[in-house]
């Protein structure tokens, strides 16, 4: 069955892409939510609910061989201790950077960021 990320991204795609991963991560110091979405050509950003996971509009939506991914992302600890915050920074087709928090909830799942960070960078081939 898939999930309300999959669903969103796979409006915006064209017949010959199959959604590779999709999640939720959070920008802005966690006050905008967004739907990622890595497809075989594109990586796919769509504005989302903050409370809920909904389809406010596709944000852009740029070639895979055209963005890249920081080469390393940072972990957010408090006093030693793992938020469950973790941010990477993409840098989109036009040159622009875009840093995302790609955390499941704010609430638990301290490893979804990481988690979905991994599966990030397996997906995007570009780095800078």
């Amino acid at each position: 069955m898939a999930s309300d990320e999959h669903r969103i991204v796979a409006r915006y795609t064209e017949r010959d892409e199959e959604v590779r991963a999709a999640f939720s991560a959070y920008t802005g110091g966690g006050f905008g939510r967004r739907v990622v979405g890595v497809t075989d050509h594109r990586l796919i950003l769509v504005k989302s609910g903050y409370w809920s996971i909904t389809d406010k509009g596709l944000l852009w939506a740029d070639p895979l061989d055209r963005v890249a991914l920081k080469g390393g992302y940072e972990v957010w600890l408090t006093s030693g201790v793992n938020t469950g915050n973790a941010y990477v920074t993409v840098r989109r087709a036009d040159g622009s950077t875009l840093r995302l928090n790609p955390r499941s909830g704010f609430v638990g799942r301290t490893d979804s960021a990481a988690a979905n960070i991994a599966k990030l960078y397996s997906l995007v081939p570009g780095r800078f």
